[in-house]
């Protein structure tokens, strides 16, 4: 896999990466895949036998996800061993033939990064007949032996049926044992590490944030969504001992795959509400957040059955907070009636603004079976947030600041996504994926003062901030091609 972040670079040298890319693309093409792939999918393995339990070998097995129809063969070798790697995560029925023997089937359930092994035991066909092994639950019959890293999958269910306020996918990740909050920048730590050291990736692609850490979206996606939460299907965190073609990290790896559209149509919409009539105020009589609005759904199906399919998402979010500015401090060391208070309050009045915290995430997405053993994917990614005074207010439940208006600003930060990926099945014994990315984040941060930042203490205690904030205005842009 091969990543570039480009900073400010110009039109050539963006010309020139690109160029690479697409000779690394042809080199990658010409190549074996001989690692599976667990990035965004699994694999079914397995062994053939019969009642005395020898091997046979020559066994056709089909693999047949239930929600596409998508199909895949194998054929046993000697030793009855079989495997169909890089499949989608989804419920699948693996069902085994060979002449002599009365068929048999499995249900079994695929989920990121799995290896899940169906061994069958065939009788002698006396009578048509076909041997079916299946549970109320098909999760419940897979088995991974040959796993030895320590990893947790939250599955859809978890992400629809768990309250999540705030709607951002990322917040699930906190359900993992050794997964915390930084205290710092509210980033994710991995087994105590920092979060810049987490490789995050959606449907295989980079999503890492490189200048803070984190997903991408930087510190504005602890406050609002990137991806929706509708269009999520699964998560995996590895903690340690993973795969080498993950790499690069040492603080964990997390998997995260998005929806495809089905054979059937399926639908969802939310409206969610948080009024200023419904919040109490705190033991200081201050009122906690005004209003948060959040609204969406996601819809999804077939286009061609058993062929091509569709699925889009969209979260949309807008909050207001009244937010005052108030010196405590002043009340506290009795000097609010002194000159130099009356003086700060000149410049830096103690008044009410409004904070926002406004969101808009769509997503879309397109799988196609192009032949038989070739699928392709695309999928893209907008999300767009915008917080007006949001630079200095930090914890939105916060009813009042002792940063003057001055001290704030304009925040906000925009991403743009695309990924491709195409995976053939060349032979039994000869794969193929391909991926590719391109990412754009926006992130212009705009000042509200002119004047130079002022911070007033008294009695070495600090009483406010007014002026210009230090490090704005400034913007940053982050153009990522990944092959």
């Amino acid at each position: 896999m091969f990543s570039a972040n480009l900073w400010g670079t110009s039109t050539l040298a963006r010309l020139a990466v690109s160029v690479l890319l697409l000779l690394a693309t042809f080199c990658s093409l010409q190549g074996i895949v001989l690692a599976q792939s667990s990035a965004t999918g699994g694999q079914i393995t397995g062994q053939v036998l019969d009642s005395t339990g020898a091997a046979l070998g020559g066994a056709e097995v089909t693999v047949r996800n239930l929600n596409t129809n998508y199909t895949r063969e194998a054929v046993s070798n000697d030793g009855g061993l079989y495997v169909v790697p890089l499949l989608p995560s989804g419920p699948y029925e693996v069902t085994v033939k060979l002449n002599g023997f009365a068929p048999a089937s499995q249900d079994i359930l695929v989920t990121l990064g799995s290896s899940v092994n169906a061994t069958f035991s065939l009788t002698v066909a006396e009578t048509t007949e076909v041997i079916e092994v299946s549970g109320a639950n098909s999760s419940d019959l897979n088995l991974e032996p040959t796993r030895t890293s320590a990893q947790q999958i939250i599955n859809d269910l978890q992400i629809r049926e768990l309250p999540a306020n705030g709607r951002r996918f990322q917040d699930f990740l906190l359900l993992t044992p050794a997964v915390s909050v930084e205290p710092t920048r509210n980033g994710l730590s991995v087994s105590g590490q920092r979060g810049i050291n987490i490789n995050i990736n959606i449907d295989g692609a980079d999503y890492n944030q490189p200048f803070f850490g984190g997903i991408r979206g930087g510190e504005r996606s602890g406050f609002a969504p990137t991806v929706s939460q509708e269009a999520i299907q699964e998560f995996q965190v590895a903690r340690n001992t993973y795969s080498a073609e993950f790499g690069r990290s040492t603080g964990g790896v997390v998997n995260v795959i998005t929806k495809s559209g089905t054979n059937e149509f399926h639908g969802s919409a939310f409206y969610l509400i948080r009024d200023e009539t419904l919040t109490a105020p705190d033991a200081f009589q201050r009122q906690g957040l005004a209003r948060q609005q959040q609204i969406g759904g996601s819809f999804g199906g077939p286009i061609v059955k058993n062929k091509t399919f569709f699925f889009t998402a969209l979260d949309f979010q807008k909050v207001n907070q009244p937010v005052r500015v108030f010196f405590s401090s002043l009340d506290a060391q009795n000097v609010r009636n002194t000159a130099g208070a009356q003086a700060l309050i000149g410049v830096a009045p103690e008044e009410s603004f409004s904070t926002t915290n406004d969101s808009q995430v769509i997503l879309g997405r397109i799988d196609h079976q192009l032949l038989r053993n070739n699928n392709l994917s695309a999928r893209f990614n907008f999300s767009n947030n915008k917080g007006e005074n949001a630079t200095t207010v930090g914890d939105l439940l916060q009813a009042t600041t002792t940063n003057a208006l001055s001290n704030n600003g304009i925040e906000r930060d925009r991403t743009y996504t695309l990924v491709t990926q195409l995976t053939s099945i060349i032979s039994s014994k000869l794969l193929n994926e391909f991926r590719f990315q391109f990412s754009r984040e926006e992130r212009p941060r705009k000042n509200n003062g002119t004047g130079p930042e002022v911070t007033v203490r008294n009695s070495g205690v600090n009483i406010g901030i007014y002026g210009r904030r230090a490090f704005l205005p400034v913007e940053q842009f982050d153009d990522r091609y990944q092959v």
